[in-house]
């Protein structure tokens, strides 16, 4: 499995899955470089919860050594 798997990428949002010990500005720069927003504001990490109420991060439903971030531009 790939450090950072982007599992939602939209226009607005994109929810990632990766390692617990990783940095928050690794993953801001990750997605910056893989998906771009072709406008002046960046990817960062949203500061409300998911959609569905879980809190940003949460752990990832399927390996407990990963969280589930939410970023938007």
């Amino acid at each position: 499995m790939s450090k950072i798997v982007y599992y939602s990428v939209g226009i607005i949002h994109i929810s990632v899955c990766v390692p617990k010990e990783m940095k928050r500005v690794e993953i801001t720069k990750d997605a910056n470089a893989k998906y771009p927003t072709g406008i002046s504001s960046k990817w960062k990490i949203h500061k409300g919860n998911f959609h569905n109420g879980n809190s940003n991060p949460c752990q990832c439903d399927q390996e407990e050594d990963r969280l589930h971030y939410l970023l938007s531009c």
